[in-house]
């Protein structure tokens, strides 16, 4: 369920609120939805307004993902498209490919990219975060462009990723609020450690 205005506030602070239009997507709002095709694995359904804008911008961060191999990049274009498509893609985590750290050759990754192709997405703006939730970085990506320059900072950045294993004193974030939520938010933090 998409949030509602009284709980945009949670997420978007005030003074962008008062400037600005928020809008809620709603994946499950056929009359909103438009179809862009089919990318590797997944049809893509994507909200009308997003396709249609001038010029479409997606925000977020770039973490290692459990079987993305890592979050960002037009990945966030996801929060934008319909149940079809949100549901279809994380089906292929099963592959022996589709783990965390792992980016070229994951077929979730690669199915994500062709599905932000497809979004026709601009721009997207995602933070890396260090461990103590500070930014240490933007990094953006024009369209054709490689996210794996902010994955390459992640793996750079995060301790216990130079080398593949955590060592004593190493301390694990998997990001806080709202990833503390529900089980499925919280278990990121075990595929981090695992990582």
């Amino acid at each position: 369920m998409p949030p509602t205005p009284d709980e945009f506030g949670q997420v978007v602070p005030p003074d962008i609120l008062a400037r600005y239009t928020v809008v809620s997507h709603d994946a499950e709002d056929a009359a909103n939805l438009v179809n862009l095709g089919q990318a590797r694995c997944t049809p893509v359904w994507a909200n009308r307004r997003f396709v249609e804008a001038d010029l479409r911008i997606v925000v977020g961060d770039i973490e290692p993902h459990q079987f993305q191999g890592f979050s960002g990049g037009v990945k966030t274009a996801i929060g934008l498209a319909g149940k079809a498509t949100i549901n279809a893609n994380p089906a292929m985590m099963t592959d022996p490919a589709a783990v965390i750290g792992r980016y070229d050759d994951n077929p979730c990754r690669q199915d994500v990219e062709e599905i932000g192709r497809l979004m026709r997405v601009d721009y997207a703006l995602n933070a890396i975060l260090d461990e103590d939730r500070r930014i240490i970085p933007r990094v953006g990506r024009r369209p054709g462009g490689r996210h794996v320059g902010g994955v390459h900072l992640v793996r750079a950045h995060l301790p216990g990723h130079r080398g593949g294993t955590l060592r004593p004193g190493d301390r694990l974030a998997a990001g806080g609020h709202p990833k503390d939520i529900n089980l499925y938010q919280a278990q990121k933090a075990l595929g981090h450690g695992s990582w």
